[in-house]
């Protein structure tokens, strides 16, 4: 069982399951990533007004959007969708909304989204070597929208190669940062990806719980697997990592996203008095 917007009966003790030594070895940065946002919409009432484009023409009957070019020639748009009526004046609307691959003024590729408040600016798109080629991946992480309580996002995941063929999906990522892709373990090249989600915890009788869980993603073969050759890093969700929590996602500047690789690590000595 996962949740996604209501944490209970967390408990106080057991801070988290992580030592200092398995933390310090398992995250560091990923060298050369290059991390770009769409352009802010307008904050006011009518917030949709301010960067919204007419979409290139698609099948899944998508007509403005927020665009982020990327390349000379290739453009992402995240859109909504205004279907055709149809005969009985009733518009059949499968997708709301939808995620774009737009190559010299046509929809290549598209894909199904969803999108909370009209927040179509919610989304970043990552660029590293996650498989230690040279070359580079192209992460599109998408905000879907976020839960009541502690405010647990909710985001999706799309993986693509340097010439945007999809190598692979990922939904219901809780609370993704860029902080979320790190460099994978030696022995191994390039980049691997955080894979997290709240789940039941229970380290002793009579202390069921909530706790923070990240698996691991990397590349192989070509493709966005999980990997086994590093453990799964879980922290429990007691009063205090709320109190980070809270803090460090108001904290760090980078909006919707949240920074799961300082959550996942030992709290320092100098930090302990601020939670």
């Amino acid at each position: 069982m996962t949740i996604s917007s209501k944490i209970c009966g967390a408990g106080a003790a057991v801070a988290m399951v992580l030592t200092a030594s398995i933390a310090s070895a398992q995250i560091a940065p990923c060298a050369g990533m290059i991390v770009r946002a769409p352009p802010a919409m307008d904050a006011s009432d009518e917030r949709p007004l301010g960067t919204m484009r007419a979409t290139p023409t698609n099948p899944v009957h998508c007509t403005t959007g927020v665009a982020l070019p990327v390349t000379a020639t290739i453009t992402l748009w995240r859109c909504q969708t205004e279907p055709p009526e149809d005969e009985t004046g009733v518009a059949d609307a499968p997708w709301s909304h939808a995620f774009l691959i737009e190559r010299e003024g046509e929809a290549l590729q598209y894909y199904r989204d969803e999108v909370m408040a009209g927040a179509l600016d919610a989304w970043r798109v990552v660029d590293a070597d996650l498989d230690g080629d040279g070359g580079i991946e192209h992460v599109v992480a998408l905000w879907t929208g976020q839960g009541n309580g502690l405010g647990i996002s909710r985001w999706t995941l799309h993986v693509f190669n340097s010439d945007w063929r999809l190598l692979g999906t990922r939904e219901e990522v809780a609370d993704w940062g860029r902080s979320a892709i790190i460099a994978a373990p030696g022995g191994r090249p390039g980049c691997d990806m955080l894979l997290t989600d709240y789940v039941e915890d229970a380290p002793a009788p009579g202390r069921e719980g909530f706790a923070l869980e990240a698996k691991f993603l990397g590349m192989v073969d070509g493709l966005v697997v999980e990997v086994d050759d590093r453990p799964a890093l879980k922290r429990r969700l007691d009063a205090r990592f709320q109190r980070q929590r809270a803090l460090r996602d108001a904290g760090e500047g980078w909006e919707i996203e949240s920074d799961i690789a300082a959550w996942l690590e030992p709290v320092s000595g100098a930090e302990e008095a601020r939670f």
